[in-house]
């Protein structure tokens, strides 16, 4: 996640850069093969114990650019304070979700019409609303 602008919109740009991704991926094989990540921990984190290692440390660190995003937001008071471990969490499990539901109906759409939900989850951890300039 890039540093430059809004948190609001570097959340939206997240999705915005997958959707481009998964788009030209489907358009180039005819399938949308999901999140690498999110497919590895699905089939082989109940049964390969250095595979689910691996794959918590790339969440975790994936985890903690949203973090350090969330603190910076939270220092320049444009996010009220909240949890910003727990809440970072929640944001990529809710992208995972996405990918899911994404791969799911075979359509990178999926990543469009739900990439408010990431911005909401924050506002509802905070309390508040993140504006376009300053959140």
């Amino acid at each position: 996640m890039t540093t430059d602008g809004s948190l609001r919109e570097r959340l939206q740009r997240v999705f915005a850069h997958t959707y481009s991704v998964h788009d030209q991926l489907l358009t180039g094989s005819g399938q949308l093969y999901g999140c690498p990540l999110g497919n590895l921990a699905l089939e082989l984190g109940g049964q390969d114990p250095v595979v689910r290692q691996k794959l918590h440390a790339m969440f975790s660190a994936w985890a903690r650019v949203i973090e350090r995003s969330l603190r910076e937001a939270m220092a320049s008071g444009a996010l009220p304070a909240l949890d910003p471990v727990t809440t970072a969490q929640t944001v990529v499990a809710y992208f995972e979700g996405v990918m899911m539901f994404a791969k799911t109906q075979q359509t990178p759409e999926v990543l469009t019409q739900l990439a408010h939900g990431a911005v909401a989850l924050v506002e509802a951890a905070a309390g508040a609303s993140l504006s376009a300039e300053h959140g």
